[in-house]
């Protein structure tokens, strides 16, 4: 995972370069934005959420089936 901050979001030949997932801060406020998620990552990334929803669900059926 790649740490970044707002500002290097401004420069656009450090963001083509990113090909993983990027923790986002603002340094000024000194907080968490979020992550940035490449497009080269999307499906597998949309795969791995749909995923872990899909777990999450059986999870609570079994439970509610006790």
């Amino acid at each position: 995972m790649i740490e970044a901050t707002l500002s290097d979001l401004t420069q656009t030949s450090v963001v083509y370069q990113w090909n993983d997932v990027v923790h986002l801060t603002d340094v000024q406020k000194q907080q968490e934005i979020g992550f940035f998620i490449p497009i080269n990552m999307t499906d597998d990334f949309i795969s791995m959420i749909q995923q872990r929803k899909q777990q999450e669900k059986m999870q609570l059926l079994a439970r509610i089936a006790k």
